[in-house]
């Protein structure tokens, strides 16, 4: 082996994410929104889900909440990482009539504001009645856009999460908990994680 040289990829330690929330506390918070979201608005209301990030976190929300809902999706183009303050586009619009409607916007992950702004103005020119925000994380301290979330899972800080919805590189959206991720490595190798979040069964 040449001097300096760490050994072959297949022999090196699978690397491991610090944990950060597992599954079973998810699922006790959001049956906690759930059941805050049915009492506020016990005559029914229009869930819209911020995609693609909040499709899990939507659908364990959703299937909690008791009152009559209807559903609806929208998804906004990425902001530019070197513009924290641009504003964003929506690729994905709604098809519900939300007039005189009540409207809760699900989204996991409150980071910038700069889309939940975009899609709340957007259902307020559209005539909503009421519009709140329910966001499974939030970080208060990088939020360009100050925005009120009535119903919030927990606070995160600048580490980057992932699992659960939320991705590096459209991967691990489908883990049931989340862990903390390593942006340096992920940047050298995606798929990092990849040995020990998804270990392969043996015959």
């Amino acid at each position: 082996m040449p001097h300096g040289a760490g050994p072959p990829d297949e022999l090196r330690p699978p690397v491991t994410p610090a944990p950060w929330l597992d599954a079973a506390t998810i699922h006790r918070r959001v049956a906690e929104l759930a059941a805050d979201i049915s009492a506020a608005h016990p005559a029914g209301l229009v869930a819209v889900v911020v995609l693609p990030g909040s499709v899990l976190f939507a659908s364990d929300l959703l299937r909690r909440v008791s009152p009559p809902c209807v559903v609806d999706v929208v998804a906004a183009a990425p902001g530019s990482p070197a513009d924290r303050a641009a504003p964003r586009q929506l690729l994905k619009d709604l098809d519900t009539d939300v007039t005189d409607q009540d409207v809760v916007v699900i989204d996991a992950l409150v980071d910038t504001g700069r889309t939940l702004d975009l899609v709340l103005r957007t259902l307020q020119h559209r005539g909503a009645r009421s519009v709140e925000v329910c966001a499974l994380l939030a970080r208060p301290g990088r939020q360009v856009q100050p925005l009120a979330i009535a119903h919030l899972g927990f606070a995160v800080g600048d580490e980057h999460v992932i699992g659960y919805g939320l991705d590096f590189a459209g991967r691990y959206r489908n883990l049931d908990r989340l862990v903390v991720a390593d942006l340096d490595l992920l940047g050298e190798d995606p798929d990092a994680y990849r040995p020990v979040l998804y270990p392969v069964a043996g015959p």
